[in-house]
């Protein structure tokens, strides 16, 4: 029997109906043992009532019975099943063969019925089950992986999002502490030149025709301190500002945008920044976002430089052009960084500060690059004879 595959029949659920009970009885002894259920019912009425309470994969029903002839079980069946539908029949009649057909019957048997004849229809008729049952696998599979992916990027949302809040957070943090370091300095200054006001009035209180030209020096040095601190403001209440498009600057400008914010904190720590700069370089981006890279970097060199105690504190920052592509290169002189760990150092959560470090800063300066087609990469190098990181932007 090479064209019965006994193994799907194991798994099919059978109803078998007819009504001359002798027929009924020796259909059921011989195929009950094949299928995964052989259910027998005696006319077409109790045909009917027991396929509403199982799950049937394929009925077998006699054409004339009393109560509900075959073909009308099958008529109220169709109605709500696309269940293969095999009639038993010893009517050669055409009335009886062409209804059937117009039902879409999928198989006859002659009486009188041999098994293996059975077993042959079922097979073939198994055929169809079994591509509706992939098919629906198939979709479930589908659909599971659909919500899979869906729930994959919406984890993924949620985790860009803090992680987007968890580094802003930690700018913050950097930013207040350069605000304090930025404006304490200016305000010392005005501080100090008050004081000299007042000294210098006590020393010449009796005399009320103090010397002009002295306070319009003083008073000139605490306008420029007090311009100092307002341009200040202007760059800190905008470095958090949102950009809402792209647009066309300087890197020149950008540059020295950044350099504002950094400058006293700088000068107090002795580090000093030479500029190489080609002339009228025009970026397309988000200008804020780019701030943001170009101070992470110029920070993370002045922590290196605090950290490793280094002397003498140089950073250049070169950018150039050439054809369609501009460079940005900042290098340090602050000792490098372990080659071991040097392919790391953009990777979300990974960090050389310990318990100071987020491990955000520098993954998402490559994030912000790669939002304009830019590429970010590091390596150890020399600047003015002393071992230090050179970082290569290309846009």
């Amino acid at each position: 029997m090479k064209d019965i595959d006994f193994k799907t029949l194991k798994s099919l659920n059978i109803l078998y109906v007819e009504d001359i009970s002798g027929i009924r009885e020796k259909m059921a002894l011989n195929l009950e043992d094949f299928f995964n259920k052989f259910i027998v019912a005696s006319n077409g009425v109790d045909g009917l009532e027991k396929f509403k309470s199982n799950e049937i994969d394929i009925l077998i029903t006699d054409i004339k019975m009393p109560k509900m002839s075959g073909l009308e079980l099958i008529e109220e069946i169709k109605m709500v099943s696309d269940v293969p539908c095999i009639i038993t029949t010893a009517f050669k009649e055409v009335e009886y063969l062409q209804k059937a057909i117009d039902l879409g019957v999928d198989g006859y048997i002659s009486k009188p019925i041999k098994t293996k004849n059975v077993l042959k229809i079922i097979s073939k008729a198994s055929i169809k089950i079994i591509k509706e049952k992939l098919e629906l696998e198939l979709l479930d599979i589908n659909l599971n992986l659909q919500k899979k992916v869906d729930n994959k990027i919406q984890e993924l949302i949620i985790k860009d999002k803090l992680m987007t809040s968890q580094s802003r957070y930690a700018l913050m943090g950097e930013m207040i502490d350069a605000i304090a370091h930025q404006i304490r300095q200016p305000i010392s200054i005005i501080d100090m030149l008050a004081f000299g006001i007042s000294k210098e009035a006590l020393i010449k209180k009796e005399n009320l025709n103090l010397e002009i030209e002295y306070f319009d020096e003083i008073a000139s040095k605490i306008n420029i301190q007090n311009e100092h601190l307002n341009t200040t403001i202007d760059e800190f209440k905008n470095f958090f500002r949102e950009d809402k498009k792209e647009e066309i600057f300087d890197i020149d400008d950008l540059i020295h945008s950044v350099l504002i914010l950094i400058e006293d904190e700088f000068a107090k720590n002795h580090i000093s920044i030479n500029l190489k700069i080609e002339d009228n370089i025009k970026l397309k981006g988000f200008f804020n976002q780019f701030k943001h890279l170009i101070l992470n970097l110029l920070n993370n060199s002045k922590d290196s430089f605090i950290e490793k105690n280094i002397e003498n504190r140089d950073i250049e920052i070169e950018v150039l052009k050439e054809k369609e592509n501009i460079f940005i290169y900042l290098r340090d002189n602050a000792g490098g960084i372990d080659e071991q760990i040097l392919p790391n150092i953009f990777n979300l959560n990974f960090t050389t500060k310990e318990e100071n470090g987020t491990g955000v800063g520098l993954y998402l300066s490559k994030m912000i690059l790669e939002k304009i087609n830019g590429k970010i990469g590091v390596k150890n190098n020399l600047l003015n004879n002393h071992k230090g990181v050179e970082f290569k932007i290309i846009i």
